[in-house]
């Protein structure tokens, strides 16, 4: 969730989880009506008894901070969360969630590489649009684990934020999580020109991985096998560096 201050945070979650509330089969604004008699309220069918006390100085702020969107209406005014806001609350929805199950997740390469793997060969097999995501239930039926794995998402996260793959969740704090594999992905798992050191280690490692698979050789299949788990075993900085280095021409 966006960064936001004690004061203006629960401010910020309950203007969106009445926002979120359907009213009548549809979203509805909340109302706030200014009043220097009796302080200012905020109106809407969904909004809580012990909501918040906020004024025209929070709102102001909240405003400011791309987070709502005021519209004065004569004598009150409307109050709408941006998407912005709402994203936020709903990945904050979704952490509070995950913080309360408290599991372990191995963030570990070796154990993050095949999710990576299983979402190129799934979007290969669905077409390779480049604006085209392929759902984490997909993914984890491939994997035969479950959609709601902390591990699998885990990883899908981490890969997001390291530049492997794009991945967006669905409107609401419960939406479904979607990826696609970017250029980094390609050129570790595919062979494509132009990667960066951390792709070029990955490409080695598949590179090893398949020799391995297509030795007749018994004795040379675990040779390969064995480099290829080297590989994996190294750090991810390590491993970095040696990609590097084969691009440079080193080795």
């Amino acid at each position: 969730m966006i960064t936001l201050d004690a004061r203006l945070e629960p401010m910020l979650l309950a203007i969106v989880r009445a926002y979120q509330t359907d009213v009548g089969g549809s979203r509805q604004p909340l109302t706030y009506f200014p009043s220097f008699a009796n302080g200012d309220t905020i109106e809407h069918d969904a909004w809580p008894e012990d909501g918040p006390v906020i004024g025209r100085e929070d709102l102001d702020e909240l405003a400011e901070l791309g987070l709502v969107r005021i519209d004065d209406i004569g004598g009150a005014f409307t109050i709408r969360p941006t998407r912005e806001a709402i994203d936020s609350v709903a990945e904050y929805e979704r952490e509070r969630v995950r913080l309360e199950r408290r599991e372990p997740v191995d963030t570990r390469w070796a154990s993050v590489r095949p999710v990576l793997h299983t979402l190129v060969d799934l979007w290969e097999r669905h077409g390779a649009s480049p604006s085209g995501s392929i759902s984490i239930t997909a993914v984890a039926r491939e994997l035969e684990r479950s959609a709601d794995d902390l591990a699998l998402i885990r990883a899908l996260e981490l890969l997001a934020d390291d530049g492997w793959i794009a991945a967006d969740y669905g409107p609401g704090s419960d939406g479904p999580l979607s990826a696609r594999p970017l250029g980094k992905a390609l050129s570790g798992t595919r062979g494509w020109p132009g990667v960066d050191g951390q792709a070029a280690g990955e490409r080695l490692i598949t590179a090893l991985e398949e020799l391995a698979a297509q030795e007749p050789d018994g004795e040379k299949r675990t040779k390969l096998a064995r480099m290829r788990d080297f590989a994996m075993d190294l750090s991810s900085k390590t491993l970095s560096e040696l990609g590097g280095k084969m691009l440079e021409g080193a080795l």
